[in-house]
Formats: C-alpha cells, sequence, structure tokens
C-alpha cells in the first residue's frame, strides 16, 4: 500500500494546497451519484490493483538501473553520473545534451520500451520521466502537443496520488476508531462545515490560480520565478511551464543538476501512474461491493480463494445506479436508469463506448497527419526550391519588371537600379535557420503552410530584440502576415526547435526529423531584391556590438 503514496520531494507538491479531504470531496461529489442497490458479492479489486502496481513498479528500471546494463563505454552521461558520487572524486559534471524534456539528455534507442523489441517513436527520446516509448496512436509526434501531454499526465498523477491517500488514511482512522462511518464514494451527498457550492468555488479559485500561474511560465517563460513578495530571490527552473514554483520547492530539489532531477521526476511518475491504476481499482470497488479498499482486502486475505476478481465471472447480479438528493428536512433518492444492467451487458456497454472513443481518437490524429503528410523532398521538388545563401530554400516566383526603378528615383541606401517588387516562396526545414542579414527594403512574409515560425530582428541603432511568431493560430497571437523594415538585422527559426528564455537566450531543442517539421512562407520584396544590397552578418562584429544578445547571434549567424 505504501507503493501508492506519495514518495516525492517538495518540488513536486503542486497541488498540496488542495487537502486531501477536499479532493476525496470533489471525487465523492462525482461518484456519489453511482452507488449500488444489491450487494449480493464481494470482490477484491484493490487486491489486483495492489498486485498489478507492485509488479509494474518493480518492471520499470530507473535510469540508474539502466545504467548498470550498459557497458561502460557506452554508457551515456546519464548513466555515468547516476553510478558515480560526485562528493567522491570531485568531478562536475557539465550540462547534459538537452532531450524533448528540455532537463536531460536522450536514452540509446536499445533503453528498455513498453513491448519487448519495438522501437520508440522518434519524438520519445527517453529525456521525458518515466519515458517507455508508448504512443501507439503517434498522439505525441508534435512536440508542442507533447508537452502538454506530459504535463496532463503529471497532474492526473498527483490529483490521483492525493485521492488514494485521501481514500486510504481515512478508512485507516476509521478503523483505529478515529473516525466514524466514513464511506468517500458517498461523502459528496454529506454535510460539511459550508454548503458544496461553496467548496467547490473555493477550490475552483485555488487550481484557477495555480493553474494561471503554469500559464503564466508558459506564455511568458520565467515570469513565475520571481515571487512578488520576494522580488530579489529568483529561482530558475530547467524547463519553462513545469508545474511547481517557488514555494512548493523550499530546499530547492528540484532546481538542481539535471540527473538528480530526473531521478526524482521519474520516481513521482512511476508513483503517480501506480495511484492512477489503485484508483481506477478503488473505484470499481465501489461500484461492485459498496465497501472501501481496506475492507476488501481484509476480505480477500480472510477468503483468497473465493473473494476475488476472478470470482467475478461466476455469477451475473443485477445493480441500477442512482443519486442521493438532500433537502433541509428529508431525503429521498430517484433512479437515473430505469431499469437493470446484468454485468456482462455493462462490460459490453463499456467496451462499446471505449471502441467509440479510441476509433474517434485515432480519426482525428489521422485527419491532422494527412493535412500534414506532405515531406520535405517532395515540397522541394515540387516548387524547384533551390538552397538560399541565408539558409534554408528559395525560388523567385515574381519579379515586376513592368516598372523599373533607377538608383536616381530611390534613396541612397540603394546601390542599383531594381523593378518595383519580386516575390519568392521560402522553405525552412527544422534544423536550419535564416541566418541574420539585412536589405534596404521592406520584406512583407507570408504564412504559407507547416509548422510556426518566428522571425527575429535586432535594430541597428539601439540593439532592441523582437520576436515575431507566424502561424495559422491566430488564437494564440500567430500572425499570417508580417513586414519587416527596412535595414533591420533578421533571421528566422522554426518556432518548435528553439526555447525562448529571459534575457534574450535561444536554448536549442532535441533534433527532429527534418522530413516530417518544415515551415513554408513567402515573402514580397518592394523595391525589388537585388543581391547587391543583400548583407549577411557577421557573428563576431555584431556580438562586439551588441554582446547581451551573444546567444541570439550565435544562433542565427555563421561562425566566422
Amino acid at each position: 500500500m505504501n507503493l501508492l503514496l506519495p514518495s516525492v520531494g517538495p518540488t513536486y507538491l503542486y497541488t498540496c494546497h488542495h487537502w486531501s479531504s477536499s479532493y476525496y470531496l470533489c471525487i465523492s461529489n462525482t461518484y456519489h451519484t453511482i452507488q449500488l442497490i444489491s450487494k449480493p458479492l464481494l470482490m477484491n479489486t484493490s487486491s489486483m490493483a495492489f498486485t498489478i502496481a507492485s509488479t509494474s513498479h518493480s518492471s520499470l528500471s530507473t535510469r540508474g538501473e539502466f545504467a548498470t546494463k550498459v557497458p561502460n563505454a557506452e554508457r551515456s552521461l546519464t548513466s555515468r553520473y547516476l553510478l558515480r558520487s560526485s562528493s567522491s572524486n570531485g568531478l562536475k559534471v557539465k550540462a547534459a545534451k538537452k532531450g524533448v524534456s528540455s532537463v536531460c539528455e536522450p536514452l540509446p534507442a536499445d533503453r528498455p520500451v513498453w513491448f519487448p523489441g519495438k522501437s520508440p517513436p522518434e519524438w520519445l527520446d527517453g529525456s521525458l520521466p518515466g519515458d517507455f516509448g508508448f504512443d501507439p496512436l503517434g498522439l505525441g509526434s508534435d512536440p508542442e502537443t507533447l508537452k502538454w501531454f506530459a504535463q496532463a499526465e503529471l497532474m492526473h498523477s498527483r490529483w490521483a496520488m492525493l485521492a488514494v491517500a485521501g481514500i486510504l488514511i481515512p478508512e485507516w482512522l476509521e478503523s483505529l476508531g478515529f473516525i466514524d462511518n466514513y464511506s468517500w464514494f458517498d461523502a459528496g451527498s454529506r454535510e460539511y462545515f459550508a454548503d458544496s457550492t461553496t467548496l467547490f468555488v473555493v477550490q475552483l479559485a485555488l487550481m484557477g490560480w495555480v493553474e494561471g500561474r503554469r500559464w503564466a511560465d508558459i506564455v511568458n517563460p520565467g515570469s513565475v520565478d520571481i515571487e512578488p513578495n520576494l522580488p530579489n530571490r529568483k529561482r530558475p527552473k530547467p524547463d519553462v511551464g513545469y508545474p511547481g514554483g517557488l514555494w512548493f520547492d523550499p530546499f530547492m530539489w528540484g532546481r538542481g543538476s539535471p540527473e538528480p532531477v530526473m531521478v526524482l521526476r521519474t520516481k513521482e511518475i512511476k508513483n503517480g501512474r501506480l495511484a492512477m491504476l489503485a484508483f481506477t481499482g478503488f473505484v470499481f470497488q465501489a461500484i461492485y461491493t459498496g465497501q472501501g479498499p481496506l475492507e476488501n482486502l481484509s476480505a480477500h486475505l480472510a477468503d483468497p480463494g473465493h473473494v476475488n476478481i476472478f470470482s467475478v465471472s461466476l455469477q451475473k447480479f443485477q445493480y441500477k445506479f442512482y443519486t442521493v438528493v438532500t433537502d433541509a428536512t428529508d431525503g429521498f433518492t430517484c433512479t437515473i436508469l430505469p431499469f437493470r444492467l446484468s454485468t456482462m451487458d455493462t462490460l459490453n456497454l463499456a467496451f462499446r463506448i471505449f471502441m467509440f472513443l479510441l476509433y474517434f481518437t485515432y480519426g482525428i490524429h489521422a485527419a491532422h497527419h494527412n493535412k500534414m503528410s506532405l515531406t520535405t523532398s517532395e515540397i522541394i521538388a515540387k516548387l524547384n526550391l533551390i538552397p538560399n545563401s541565408e539558409g534554408g530554400f528559395f525560388v523567385e516566383t515574381f519579379r515586376d519588371t513592368s516598372i523599373n526603378l533607377t538608383t536616381s528615383q530611390l534613396p541612397s541606401r540603394f546601390k542599383v537600379d531594381r523593378p518595383i517588387s519580386t516575390a519568392i516562396y521560402f522553405f525552412l526545414p527544422t534544423g536550419n535557420v535564416s541566418n541574420l542579414h539585412r536589405i534596404p527594403s521592406a520584406e512583407t512574409w507570408h504564412f504559407y503552410l507547416g509548422e510556426p515560425i518566428t522571425i527575429l530582428e535586432i535594430d541597428d541603432k539601439n540593439g532592441s530584440v523582437k520576436f515575431t511568431n507566424m502561424g495559422q493560430d491566430i488564437v494564440s497571437n500567430q500572425v499570417l502576415q508580417y513586414t519587416v523594415r527596412p535595414d533591420v538585422w533578421f533571421g528566422a527559426f522554426p518556432s518548435r526547435d528553439f526555447d525562448i528564455v529571459m534575457d534574450n537566450k535561444l536554448v536549442r531543442k532535441a533534433p527532429r526529423n527534418a522530413e516530417k517539421h518544415f515551415s513554408l512562407v513567402g515573402t514580397t520584396v518592394v523595391p525589388a531584391f537585388e543581391v547587391q544590397d543583400f548583407v549577411l552578418a557577421k557573428r563576431s562584429e555584431l556580438i562586439s556590438r551588441f554582446p547581451a544578445l551573444k546567444s541570439l547571434i550565435s544562433a542565427l549567424t555563421p561562425s566566422d
């Protein structure tokens, strides 16, 4: 049972302000409408949950366990770190190459996976906590979606750990005589120090505040690392948007070297998955037996041959759902379903619903995948693109020679005569950037296809920096069209290739498949583009002028 309780440090107590009892009330309000009228059979789903949970917990290798299986010559920085004590040799571990999680380096391809012999997908590189390559539907192939999925699992894990504690501890206290008439699945119909509406509003406000802080860290990375009450104390996290802030990590356990942080996070997600499995067992217990997990465990230990999950298939018993409505004077029950369901009918219905949801989810993913089924090679061939000197690929599609402008008609910054305008396709696969450059004309960008792309501008006069995110998600403030002013240093990069952190620094993410991840835009230059006016930035010169922007300049300039 202790496997199902949280065994993590303060950095992971993201939801500790929601007391176990508060969560238990929330869950009970949900499930108090699903109770049994008849209780002809006692089964012990909790025993199954404990057994499976224990087995799965012992079978999931930690990064340290994996390291012991790899020859020393092949061990990654991760495994070498876990197998040695930094205090014994005085060596300092250098920053690991960042993986998907932006915290730790990827693991080798032959790491343990959920299905023996199956290769993990490329977007699951082992750097995420508890990553065993499980994504049969490919739902995490989008890096931005994968980040949210990983955080969603973590949040559900923390809720489940609190829920399991809120179920087991009160039942244990009842057995010791400290609590009377405890029933976790019936608690939502009882009266407490405040009415259910007040409790709901208070809990919603607390949850909204914490979620708002996490969202703010994603929208404005690093903004929540400074508390209003302690403006001089700044504790940056290894990755932005990770649930947990200054108040939840007083000992800085989650802000140290990447490897210890990853070990703690892996332990947390393992315990969270066990808690979700256990809570599922508790729910079925409440439906079938109307008793708590400890009561069912006691009954199973007293008669394991007859009180177990397999005995369910020996009988069909009738039950129906009902809800409890309580007023100031009396209470009454009303049926939600006017008919009874056998066990097999219920399982059949549940299976049909599950398959519908599975096909529905797969259909949505397939439709999204088909929209992006073009590859980089196909687009380059179809549009006749050629390599561009600034990076990426391009082809000129239009040069308006109906009007020609001479240098006498143009400002002095223009060196040669030119037409009125030009237009091109510009294609940028992942792993490529448009290096910083400038031209004397205004250049208007148009977004066409693929993943978001970020335009970076550096003012040549004062060194001010501006980021513009182009893409089709206009609800998230991505733009479809943007004009770069003349004589401004500017470049571009795939938005999902880098994290933009505080102090205008770019952190490159794990490499991705350039055949599948790309951005296609168009640019219109007025007056027309001429190569004689094109100036490619030199890294050393630009850094000497704007040393505070070294990270940005280095990422978007070729080496001198």
